[in-house]
């Protein structure tokens, strides 16, 4: 018993550091920005029916200050996880080399804030030259976080940058096989030369929705929201074309 008492100590202090890293990581990162998203694309792979996503993201940044000592993203899925999901998370971030080679991983700690939200640091070791471009590719291995999607709730896939403008992003999610979905615009009303929704069937017969923006301005939230098709398709099909044209 008092084996566990201590090995459930060390996990609490554990979580205290983590969040204390992140608290300091937030402050420095809002009182001078160190540096600017240049683009993001993003792709999840929703992996079975219960909402196990597996999620790759590249992110070009450049340099703003010469301190640079650390990046911070915030991640967060559809539903305020448990405990015991959240333990399973695994996140991996690897340098990425020019034309996009897989490079060394870099040291990544996380915290969880109290929306849910999955705080990630990644630690520079060496500040990188002021006006150079750093590219990185974030692996994440994430256990129910489709899981609202899955069950048949509409599930938000979208971006929000909170510090600049982004020239670029993008959004691929890949359903798991068999499985379709119902899609309409975050953000953005459908016919905006800068946003674009794409559905389509990837090279594997998965179906797949790709959203993509230009200069996503700051605080604006843009992407694509998806309900997963059920029983109420057939009924669907039956509306006037002008209604139904969406479901095929």
């Amino acid at each position: 018993m008092l084996r566990r008492f201590s090995r459930r100590s060390l996990r609490d202090e554990l979580a205290v550091h983590q969040h204390l890293i992140s608290r300091y990581s937030k402050f420095i990162d809002e009182l001078h920005p160190m540096y600017q998203v240049l683009s993001w694309e993003q792709v999840a792979y929703v992996l079975n029916a219960q909402g196990d996503t597996q999620e790759f993201v590249t992110i070009r940044a450049r340099v703003l200050r010469p301190d640079l000592q650390l990046i911070r993203f915030i991640f967060g899925c559809g539903w305020h996880q448990p405990a015991k999901f959240r333990s399973r998370i695994r996140i991996a971030v690897r340098n990425l080399t020019v034309g996009n080679i897989v490079g060394t991983s870099m040291t990544v700690t996380h915290s969880w804030l109290c929306d849910g939200k999955c705080d990630i640091i990644i630690h520079v070791p060496t500040p990188p030259k002021v006006g150079s471009e750093i590219r990185l590719l974030v692996i994440m291995d994430w256990p129910r976080k489709s899981a609202p999607l899955m069950a048949n709730v509409a599930d938000d896939f979208a971006f929000k940058f909170v510090q600049q403008d982004v020239k670029y992003v993008s959004y691929r999610v890949v359903l798991p096989r068999g499985f379709d979905a119902y899609h309409e615009p975050i953000g953005f009303d459908g016919d905006e030369d800068a946003f674009r929704i794409e559905r389509s069937v990837a090279e594997d017969g998965r179906r797949q929705f790709f959203f993509e923006a230009s200069n996503l301005p700051i605080m604006h939230r843009a992407g694509v929201k998806l309900e997963l098709k059920g029983k109420d398709t057939l009924a669907l099909r039956k509306l006037p074309m002008n209604v139904a044209s969406s479901t095929p």
